[in-house]
């Protein structure tokens, strides 16, 4: 059963009542209208704006890209055939022992005139490499002799793909190795390696001299009578027993070096006289 319907006009109508005391209406359009604040569509307030992402023209990432790949690539070149030269590796494969423990050679001598750093040689590289000395032998096991193209020279590298872009680099054009045993039980290698020009031998050297620098050689040291040579000695024996010294210099377009493996202590005196001889030929 249902409540009546009060009589018509049983209630006020709208506004009939008196506000209270005091009470003050606010003023037309103070209150926000339902699409939110001015210049903020909707009803709350708007959050932070993250900031855009700068726009990069086309031609500026180019540049950076290649900027980036060059340092990479001279980095990496750099790095990797830098620390990747090594010397000869044939007295590691010949067989057969060392002989006594070596005496040191003569001292070096100075030559009257030496290689010409603007000299350039032609005709066989065979003919610009000095003979083994009377009272040497053969090493058992490795080539006496042998000429050297790039795929030869480049295999003296710990890796003989940084060492063809070595050779490369400063365009080798041939070369020729000679190996014997003196007569104190000294393993000696003599390799000549021909540019294209004496610039590109000088570079060369500089680059071997830097690299046997750079892997824990020591310092260079002075060849007597050679202003464009130097001159190391490793500072420990290798695995084999061998204690090795070198020396290195460039007369033109033809850069030489000598390896001599002795029984420690080794000296850089061996080498030198070698190298020497070297110039006096070219």
């Amino acid at each position: 059963m249902g409540h009546p319907a009060p009589p018509a006009g049983s209630y006020p109508p709208p506004g009939s009542y008196a506000p209270p005391e005091g009470y003050q209406a606010p003023p037309a359009g103070s209150y926000p209208p339902p699409s939110g604040w001015p210049g903020n569509p909707g009803a709350w307030p708007a959050g932070p704006v993250p900031p855009q992402k700068p726009k990069v023209s086309r031609a500026a990432l180019i540049v950076t890209i290649v900027a980036i790949v060059v340092v990479l690539a001279c980095l990496g070149f750099g790095t990797a055939v830098f620390f990747a030269l090594r010397h000869d590796d044939s007295l590691d494969r010949a067989e057969g022992g060392p002989g006594t423990s070596p005496t040191a050679g003569p001292a070096g001598r100075a030559t009257d005139e030496p290689g010409s750093p603007n000299d350039t040689h032609d005709g066989a590289i065979a003919d610009y490499i000095i003979d083994a000395p009377a009272g040497t032998h053969p090493w058992a096991g490795a080539r006496a002799d042998e000429a050297l193209d790039l795929t030869g020279a480049a295999a003296n590298f710990a890796d003989p793909s940084d060492g063809k872009l070595v050779l490369e680099r400063y365009h080798f054009k041939d070369g020729y190795a000679r190996r014997w045993v003196d007569d104190h039980g000294n393993y000696i290698t003599v390799r000549v390696l021909r540019f294209a020009s004496p610039g590109d031998g000088d570079n060369f050297t500089n680059f071997y001299i830097d690299a046997n620098q750079g892997t824990g050689w020591g310092d260079p040291q002075p060849v007597p009578g050679l202003d464009t040579a130097a001159g190391f000695v490793q500072p420990k024996p290798a695995k084999s027993g061998f204690q090795r010294s070198l020396a290195v210099g460039d007369a033109g377009d033809i850069v030489a070096v000598v390896l001599a493996d002795q029984a420690p202590p080794a000296s850089a005196t061996v080498p030198d006289t070698q190298l020497v001889d070297e110039f006096d030929l070219l």
